[in-house]
């Protein structure tokens, strides 16, 4: 087969092609210009309560946006292609206040650190008899 190929066509029809596959069912051109406006107007503009992407809360918004659906996995596919990496939100309340954070820091860690000052000190001392 591939002999007739080359005989036919010379070695440009003997060689490596590339393999088709189905057709993507959004357009990139379309996906990489829409999919980053939709993460960056943020999760509460499509009715998330929290602030936080997830790859299941980005499916859900292409089926709703789109019609088409994408399993999670895929989708990090796709971000991964159009450049986004994985980011890890901060553990942190927004409420924090930084002064009284460090006050605290400052007072009473070392307190909670060094444990509760007990009355009975270890002794190094032994106590047994045959060791007295």
């Amino acid at each position: 087969m591939w002999w007739e190929r080359y005989e036919t066509g010379g070695i440009a029809k003997v060689k490596a092609q590339p393999r088709g596959g189905p057709q993507p069912r959004i357009p990139r051109e379309v996906l990489s210009q829409e999919l980053p406006r939709m993460l960056l107007a943020g999760p509460a503009a499509f009715g998330f309560t929290t602030d936080l992407w997830t790859l299941g809360r980005i499916a859900k918004v292409i089926k709703d946006v789109f019609g088409v659906q994408y399993d999670p996995a895929h989708v990090w596919v796709l971000l991964k292609a159009f450049g986004w990496s994985w980011q890890k939100p901060e553990r942190q309340a927004r409420e924090r206040d930084k002064r009284k954070a460090r006050a605290w820091l400052k007072r009473d860690w070392p307190r909670i650190k060094r444990g509760p000052l007990s009355a009975a000190r270890p002794s190094f001392l032994p106590t047994r008899a045959d060791l007295a």
